[in-house]
C-alpha cells in the first residue's frame, strides 16, 4: 500500500490518500509512483474507523511489478512531523560520512524518510535548502546529469562488483540502463570489518535499488565517495 499515487495516466500530478478520501475518490482509478510499474490503484480506508489513515492498494488485475520500489516505502514518515526549514542537504550529508550525527527530532535525517519525502515529490519541489532531484538521484532526474554526478547526493542506483584488495565496491547509476546519462559508482571502504558487512550486504543483489548516501568526487571517468559507516547504505 501507499500514501501517494498519480491522479493521472501520464505522471504529472502526486496527490495524498489524505487529501483525497471523499466520495468521489472512491471509484477512481490512479496509478503507481513508479513510471517502471504500471499498477493501477484504487483508494482505500476512506471512511474506515479501524484503519485511521486511508492509502492505496493495487488492483488484483492490475498489481505492482516484482520489487516495485512504492511497495517497500516507509509509510510510517510523516512530512508535518518535520520543520523543512532545518534540512540542509550538505549538512546532512556530511554527518553520515563523519558519522557526527545531530539529533534534532524536528529535522528530517534519517535515510529512508529523505527517500521516501523524494520519491513522493516532483524532481523541482524544493525542501530545505535543495530542490529534490539533487538530494536524490534516480530515474526521475537522470536528465539533470548530463555532465556530472558530482557533490552531496543520495544516489538510487544496483550492485556491480567489488575488490577486496582496495576495500571498494562498485555501483551502476541509474537503475533504468537505457536511460541516457550512465555513470559508475565506487564506493572505498577503508575499515576491513565494514568493507566485508556492507560487501556481504549488497553481493548479489543486482536486481535490487540500493541508496548509498555521500560527498562524490570524479576520479577519471568514474565518480567515488568513501563510506565510514553503515548508515550510508539503504535498501529502500
Amino acid at each position: 500500500m501507499s500514501s501517494h499515487a498519480y491522479s493521472d495516466k501520464k505522471r504529472t500530478q502526486i496527490i495524498t490518500a489524505t487529501k483525497e478520501k471523499n466520495v468521489k475518490s472512491v471509484n477512481e482509478l490512479f496509478y503507481c509512483l513508479n513510471p517502471e510499474c504500471n499498477a493501477k490503484l484504487q483508494l482505500k480506508a476512506s471512511s474506515s474507523n479501524i484503519i485511521r489513515k486511508p492509502y492505496f492498494s493495487a488492483l488484483p488485475s492490475k498489481p505492482h511489478i516484482q520489487n516495485c520500489w512504492v511497495t517497500n516505502l516507509n509509510e510510517g514518515f510523516n512530512e508535518t512531523n518535520y520543520n523543512p526549514d532545518l534540512f540542509v542537504l550538505d549538512e546532512v550529508v556530511n554527518e553520515y560520512m563523519t558519522g557526527n550525527f545531530i539529533k534534532n527530532t524536528k529535522r528530517l535525517s534519517t535515510i529512508s524518510g529523505i527517500y521516501h519525502m523524494c520519491k513522493t515529490k516532483s524532481i523541482n519541489t524544493i525542501y530545505g535548502d535543495s530542490k529534490v532531484f539533487k538530494i536524490l538521484c534516480d530515474n526521475r532526474s537522470n536528465q539533470i546529469y548530463s555532465k556530472n554526478i558530482q557533490g552531496s547526493h543520495l544516489i538510487e542506483c544496483k550492485y556491480f562488483s567489488y575488490d577486496s584488495k582496495s576495500k571498494h565496491i562498485t555501483f551502476k547509476y541509474p537503475l533504468d540502463t537505457t536511460l541516457k546519462n550512465i555513470y559508475t559508482l565506487k564506493v572505498f571502504i577503508p575499515d576491513e570489518k565494514l568493507f566485508n558487512e556492507i560487501r556481504n550486504s549488497v553481493y548479489n543483489k543486482s536486481d535490487y535499488s540500493i541508496i548509498v548516501v555521500g560527498y562524490w568526487k570524479k576520479e577519471a571517468s568514474i565518480f567515488k565517495t568513501t563510506i565510514t559507516n553503515k548508515f550510508q547504505i539503504y535498501f529502500p
